[in-house]
Order: structure tokens, then C-alpha cells, then sequence
């Protein structure tokens, strides 16, 4: 029959695996591990203690695609202890299991323990998947120190929203703050409108652009033709920007346009704002006002790249042919108190065009800056 005939193979390949050769070894790990035959369990966890690397390294990544759960204290030990070369592979195999493990206290412990053990920043992001799936009030403390952490602040935001989603149920106030604290890390569009609808839910008319601290009163200038002439050359004095002043440039006269910003997500669509053209730049001009001069950052997002002012000064600049995503560049700045001019070129070289510009703390956090309205 099919089933004995599959038993026979199975016998074959772990007698192999005992006893063959190292380079056939390598591979009939592979196959049986593929198999999901948790007969080979023992034998894996013993190949891994093997003196040659290359056993060693492919008994841990079958027993981390075996998913047996009687390997799941070796592949820890493995991480923990094992060779730097094995660990990774063997704390992943690890993660894997807690994720499938069906008692949420010992799959949050496993993910912790996890988050501790790792060196890199996938296996980190596997273990906040898992403490996000599991979204046990338990597991904040844990997660929340990520939400400052550039390359984990996202995968974070989305374990302490579910958190919230729980908590909500029993305290409103601690749920409120902690969506609050998620929108402002998150960089997933997704995540951060469904966040603005629980908020919405419990109460809480959230503007999604502001509470990230993003520019949204603009003024728009162009397009200009000639990109490569303008990623250096500047039409006008950038001192003197005004909205209310026209701009005259190759013999043609401009006037800036009130943009103020729909988006909620903080991008401008340059396509809708100045114009669908390849090849050119464009300009975007705001004011904000500071209580106090302070020390700030702007985060910015451009496709293609941009030039920055502030108050008539340069203060960072990418020239770079990209997609947008928000928050690519960061570029230090001081605003001084009361009324701040801020002046950004943006190139275009074909297909979309698009900006965003947030200003926070120099710990990342969002300022809301009282803006000149465009109108």
C-alpha cells in the first residue's frame, strides 16, 4: 500500500541519515524534516552536537522546519548555548513551535525568552509576531521598550494594538494610551486606520496626520521643467518664499497654490497637487509656529528626492530616485519660537510623485505645531 510503501522510505532515510555519508546526510535531513517524520527527532538533535559544521548546521534547520515539539528545549539549549553559527536558525525553529503551541502562558513565556535570546532583528520581529497573535495585557512590558526601536517599532505597534483591543474590555483610559502610543509607532496604513477606528469606538476623534505630527498645511509651486538643473539651481531666493508672491522662472510666472493635506496617513500625492509629469520638480511651503526655539527632527518620506529649508537655511537634502514610504530620511533642524517657514524642493523622475514631512522631538516624538492655514 501507499502507507507501508511511505513507512519503508521513512526507514530508509533514517537509517541513511545515521549512517551515511556527510554530504548525503546534509540532504536526507532536508528530506525528512520535509516529511514531517518526528521520528528523526533524536537523530537531528544529536547530528547538531555533530563536530562538522555543515551536519550540524542542516540537523538544526531540519529540526526548525520539523516542528516537533519534543525538539522545542534542544532548539532553546541551541540558541542559547549552541554555536553562533547554529543559533539563529535553531531560535527561529524555537519561535516556530511556540507559535503553534496551544497554551497561551507557555507560548507567551517561549516568546519572551525568545525576544531575550535573540541577536538579530528577524528572529525579534518572529517573536513580536507571536506575543501580537497571543495578545496577552501580560506581555506589554515586554513589548513596549520596542516601540522605540527603528526596525522593531512597527511589528511592537502591532503587538500592543491587539493588547489594547483586550484591554479596552476592562479600562477604557489604559486602552485609549496605549492605541495612542501603537498609531504613533506604527508604519502600516493598515494598522494605523484601524487603530483610528477603536479610538473612534471608545469615544476619540483622532486626526490621524496630526497625531503623527505631520506638516498638513501646504502651499504648492510648479512643476518645474529641467530636473537636473534644479536639484542644484533654486528659481528663487528660498529667503524670500511667500505664498502670496508669484515666482518667474525661464520666463514663466507661477503662483502657489493652497495644498492643505487630505491624506490621513501624511503623504501628499504630488500627481493631484502640481501636476502628472516626468522629469521635473516641484516646491511645498508651510509655516508652523513653536512656542519655544527647540531642537527638532524631520522625518521625511519622498518619491523622488527632496531638498529641505527651514527658515531660508538648508538643512538636509536627498537627491534619489525612490518609492515612498513615510519616515526615510531623518534631518535635524532647530525652530525658533514663533512663526518657522519651511521650504521643500521634491524631484520627480517618472511614474508616482509624493511627500510627507513630520516634525518630532529629538526622541522621535510627534509635535503638534500650530500651522498657518492654506487657504
Amino acid at each position: 500500500s501507499a502507507l507501508a510503501e511511505r513507512r519503508d522510505i521513512t526507514n530508509l532515510l533514517l537509517e541513511a541519515a545515521e549512517k551515511e555519508k556527510p554530504k548525503i546526510r546534509v540532504h536526507v535531513f532536508a528530506l525528512l524534516a520535509r516529511r514531517g517524520s518526528k521520528a528523526a527527532t533524536p537523530i537531528l538533535v544529536k547530528a547538531a552536537g555533530d563536530d562538522d559544521a555543515a551536519i550540524a548546521a542542516a540537523a538544526v534547520e531540519a529540526l526548525a522546519t520539523l516542528r516537533d515539539p519534543a525538539a522545542a528545549n534542544d532548539l532553546a539549549r541551541i540558541a542559547e548555548t549552541g554555536p553562533e553559527a547554529l543559533r539563529p536558525a535553531a531560535l527561529r525553529g524555537y519561535l516556530l513551535l511556540a507559535g503553534a503551541d496551544k497554551d497561551g502562558a507557555r507560548a507567551e513565556a517561549a516568546f519572551n525568552r525568545g525576544l531575550k535570546l535573540a541577536s538579530r532583528d528577524e528572529e525579534r520581529r518572529l517573536a513580536l509576531i507571536g506575543l501580537a497573535s497571543l495578545a496577552r495585557p501580560s506581555s506589554l512590558p515586554t513589548v513596549l521598550p520596542y516601540l522605540k526601536n527603528d526596525a522593531l517599532r512597527s511589528a511592537a505597534a502591532a503587538a500592543v494594538a491587539t493588547i489594547a483591543d483586550i484591554v479596552a474590555k476592562t479600562d477604557e483610559a489604559r486602552a485609549k494610551e496605549l492605541y495612542r502610543q501603537a498609531l504613533v509607532a506604527s508604519a502600516d496604513r493598515g494598522l494605523r486606520r484601524r487603530i483610528a477606528e477603536r479610538l473612534r469606538g471608545l469615544g476619540v476623534t483622532i486626526d490621524l496626520a496630526a497625531e503623527q505630527g505631520f506638516v498638513t498645511q501646504w502651499w504648492v509651486l510648479g512643476p518645474f521643467s529641467d530636473r537636473a538643473k534644479f536639484t542644484t539651481v533654486d528659481p528663487f531666493d528660498v529667503k524670500m518664499a511667500d505664498p502670496a508672491k508669484p515666482v518667474t522662472a525661464d520666463g514663466q510666472t507661477y503662483r502657489w497654490k493652497p495644498s492643505p493635506l487630505g491624506d490621513p496617513d501624511g503623504m501628499v500625492d504630488l500627481e493631484r497637487a502640481i501636476a502628472r509629469r516626468s522629469n521635473c520638480v516641484g516646491y511645498l511651503y508651510a509655516e508652523v509656529t513653536s512656542d519655544k526655539a527647540q531642537d527638532v527632527l524631520f522625518k521625511i518620506g519622498s518619491d523622488d528626492g527632496f531638498v529641505l529649508w527651514v527658515n531660508g537655511v538648508k538643512v538636509g537634502q536627498n537627491i534619489v530616485d525612490r518609492g515612498y514610504t513615510r519616515d526615510q530620511d531623518t534631518v535635524k533642524a532647530k525652530l525658533t519660537a514663533g512663526v518657522n517657514r519651511i521650504l521643500l524642493k521634491v524631484t520627480q523622475g517618472g511614474a508616482q510623485w509624493a511627500v510627507g514631512v513630520r516634525i518630532t522631538t529629538p526622541s522621535g516624538a510627534p509635535l503638534r505645531l500650530k500651522q498657518r492655514p492654506a487657504k
